[in-house]
């Protein structure tokens, strides 16, 4: 029989080895690699334990995505940017990417983001805030900070909880169930620090909500909700579903930079439809939620489409282009960004300046519902967009203006087809797919 010490000590170490090897082969094929990494805390009955990972990202020269966890390592001593950069920078030698790292997606602690300051003195990285982290502190900036808010959270927490420790009161519920004609389902606990298990307890509590209130006068459960208090939950729900739909699509093995602009504009237009004309200083609940919520994502994403590397994922993406920018300055600057970058490409072949470059100006206006949900808003967005979207006059005949000007006039491919097989099959664009090939930010 094998001996454990011989799997531990043999085995599993030379199996690492022939998958390090392999890897490290794989990477060759990725000349520029985006780095995800992040830090936790793993905790057990005995002690805890401290972990960073890394993860490169990058596309090959046929335009195929690649993926591969790299590291997952104890990470020892206190969670320092320096410390955090230390460890960086030693897998990137292991790794041997140093010079082909060109972003690195982390979430938005303060230590991470001293540690990527620190990387950058020596690679020439971009830093890339994780969309999923920014909008749970939208969440939790607004929403779950809002006193009515959080009472009825409260005692949801206490009802749930409540079932989740009485067997009699669970017995109770599954009689409700069935004489009401409900889903038998179990409440959820909802943990803290997670807004997306708050949701699924709200929405769970909700779903069970004649059930539970039946049940009430024959337990000992001390809290009730309100009527009104059920209306602010069942509000709650419907606005975090969009919440919950833009972080399930950011979190993908398919997503890409450049899907954060048209989501973040897009649930902007949501929650701007939702709350309609009503002043921030509204009773109605809803209206007041949705204004919090929409003031946080404002503040925390306010300059996202003047950031250059957004504007031109963006851009390049053949889903979205410049239609799905809100700011009119938005698209002749990605324009003017595009040109100037391909120009530097391509430097032998092309010199002048691209400044004259003419910008068409995108639409404005939006009369679409929520009921569509979250893409079908984006879609809505580029379709009023390419409608608005008149031909507009060349200043030259400059072959790679032309090429710009017709890959941005061509109708967007639609939003759930794959933007790397378009660009792996185009002919029309050489130069547009030539700098697509030599950056893998954006995927």
């Amino acid at each position: 029989m094998v001996s454990r010490f011989h799997i531990t000590e043999k085995v599993i170490p030379e199996m690492y080895q022939r998958v390090r090897a392999k890897v490290l082969e794989l990477l060759k094929d990725l000349p520029h690699i985006v780095i995800t990494t992040d830090i936790w805390t793993s905790d057990s009955s005995s002690q805890s334990n401290d972990f960073i990972s890394l993860t490169a990202h990058g596309i090959t020269a046929t335009f195929e995505y690649k993926s591969y966890c790299l590291e997952v390592l104890p990470f020892d001593g206190s969670h320092t940017g320096i410390n955090i950069a230390s460890n960086l920078n030693k897998a990137f030698h292991d790794w041997n990417i140093q010079d082909r790292v060109r972003a690195i997606v982390s979430d938005n602690a303060a230590n991470i983001s001293v540690a990527i300051r620190e990387i950058q003195e020596t690679y020439n990285v971009v830093p890339v805030k994780c969309l999923a982290h920014s909008l749970q502190l939208v969440i939790k900036a607004r929403l779950f900070k809002d006193d009515k808010v959080k009472e009825m959270i409260t005692k949801a927490r206490s009802i749930i909880g409540h079932f989740s420790h009485s067997t009699s009161s669970n017995k109770v519920l599954k009689e409700m169930q069935d004489t009401h004609n409900i889903a038998n389902h179990v409440l959820i606990q909802d943990i803290s620090t997670r807004w997306d298990s708050t949701l699924q307890a709200l929405r769970r509590l909700l779903e069970q909500r004649v059930a539970v209130q039946a049940c009430l006068p024959r337990i000992t459960c001390k809290a009730e909700l309100t009527t009104e208090e059920w209306i602010m939950m069942e509000k709650v729900v419907n606005i975090l579903r969009y919440f919950e739909e833009a972080t399930k699509s950011v979190s993908k093995s398919t997503a890409t930079l450049s899907d954060a602009i048209p989501l973040i504009n897009s649930l902007r237009k949501l929650l701007e439809n939702m709350r309609g004309s009503s002043p921030r200083e509204e009773k109605n609940i809803s209206q007041k939620l949705v204004g919090d919520l929409l003031m946080a994502l404002n503040e925390r994403f306010e300059d996202l489409e003047n950031e250059e590397i957004y504007c031109l994922v963006t851009t390049l993406d053949p889903r979205y282009k410049t239609r799905i920018f809100q700011l009119h300055s938005t698209t002749s600057t990605a324009k003017k960004h595009l040109v100037e970058l391909i120009i530097n490409l391509n430097e032998d072949l092309y010199s002048e300046n691209a400044s004259d470059m003419v910008a068409p100006t995108p639409s404005t206006s939006s009369e679409m519902t929520a009921s569509g949900g979250l893409w079908s808003v984006c879609e809505n967005i580029i379709r009023e967009s390419e409608e608005d979207d008149p031909l507009s006059t060349l200043s030259s005949n400059n072959s790679l203006k032309e090429e710009v000007e017709k890959y941005l006039r061509s109708p967007n491919i639609p939003r759930d087809a794959d933007p790397l097989l378009f660009w792996h099959n185009d002919v029309l664009y050489p130069h547009l797919k030539n700098w697509r090939r030599s950056t893998s930010v954006s995927k």
